[in-house]
């Protein structure tokens, strides 16, 4: 899961809300790369049709103006009899829609959702939840989810939760690892724990880059999200200037050595806003690595945090129990600037 262009992240959006209006019984139609024009979606439900236009928005603002000319539009649209049956228009704004705005685009016969609208809809179901998350540049920690101002997704039968939440499945996953099993293997694994565990805080999720020189690979690559985040995110931000943080995996039978912190200091780069890296491990780092860490943190000005599969059980439970994962992470980052010797 990477970001590319701004039009790829707008089909990924799109197809992200079509997917929740599936979780809702609707059959939909996604028109991208069809002669189609006017609208981004067509969902159907007993025997009306929904036509959806999508504005995908890499801040949680956009403006006024934009979103109502859109709105008429919509409507207009859905006047002309392009579509058989009954149409009903919907704009689904993936940023925050302000009240007056809302009430004026609903006056006209528009059903809207704005993102805190789309978190209420996902809250029950973590795996789309996290797809939403994982896509938006800005935080929601300031965002409560809302219920939409619409019976259309009003449902005949109450969500039903699987017999396991995604924490707990990471957890037995990440518990029974076994080494054999192979270094793909743990690198998607570490992937979907860090997602689950940061999706609200960290985007991007761009994995496996090489540099422009192709001499470095590291496996992933986050962006701290605009807005609201915890305080390790926003430290880094503001001591390190570093807004990218970059993620390497280690499938070792044995802790990592000063070696592996060596290769990844080389990927960090302060001019590029990435002077931070998490590296995990099955079993965590030695302490030639730690020695290593604090190195290349005194000389260089370099963080690199160290995090076994002990830690990420952690951290899922602190998930698990609505709190913040980041603030373990946190601890870990002020036990190595206390130990730090000149």
């Amino acid at each position: 899961m990477h970001k590319g262009s701004t039009n790829d992240m707008r089909f990924r959006f799109e197809k992200i809300v079509a997917d929740i209006f599936d979780s809702y019984n609707f059959t939909t139609k996604l028109t991208s790369g069809t002669n189609i024009r006017g609208y981004d979606i067509l969902a159907k439900k007993n025997n009306m049709n929904y036509i959806v236009e999508v504005k995908f928005s890499r801040t949680n603002q956009m403006p006024n103006s934009t979103l109502f000319d859109t709105a008429c539009r919509l409507k207009v649209f859905c006047g002309n009899g392009d579509i058989s049956n009954l149409n009903t228009p919907v704009l689904v704004v993936g940023a925050k829609i302000i009240s007056n705005l809302r009430k004026r685009i609903e006056n006209i016969g528009v059903v809207v959702l704005d993102i805190q609208n789309l978190l209420f809809l996902v809250r029950d179901n973590e795996d789309l939840k996290g797809e939403l998350l994982s896509i938006l540049d800005f935080s929601v920690n300031d965002l409560l989810p809302d219920k939409p101002n619409t019976q259309i997704f009003k449902q005949g039968h109450e969500f039903v939760a699987p017999s396991k939440t995604k924490g707990e499945l990471l957890k037995e996953r990440v518990s029974n690892w076994k080494n054999s099993i192979g270094n793909a293997a743990y690198e998607d694994l570490c992937f979907e724990t860090l997602n689950y565990l940061f999706n609200d805080e960290l985007s991007l999720w761009h994995r496996q880059k090489t540099s422009s020189s192709q001499l470095y690979r590291f496996d992933l690559i986050c962006k701290i999200k605009d807005g609201d985040v915890s305080g390790l995110w926003t430290t880094i931000l503001q001591c390190f200037n570093s807004k990218y943080i970059i993620f390497e995996f280690k499938n070792y039978k044995e802790k990592i050595t000063q070696k592996e912190i060596y290769t990844t200091d080389k990927y960090l780069y302060l001019k590029a806003l990435r002077g931070v890296a998490v590296l995990v491990s099955c079993k965590g780092a030695s302490t030639n690595a730690n020695k290593a860490i604090r190195g290349t943190l005194r000389e260089n000005g370099k963080l690199i945090i160290s995090v076994s599969n002990a830690d990420l059980l952690k951290m899922i439970d602190i998930k698990m129990n609505e709190g913040v994962p980041a603030d373990y992470l946190y601890q870990k980052f002020d036990e190595l600037l206390i130990d730090l010797e000149k």
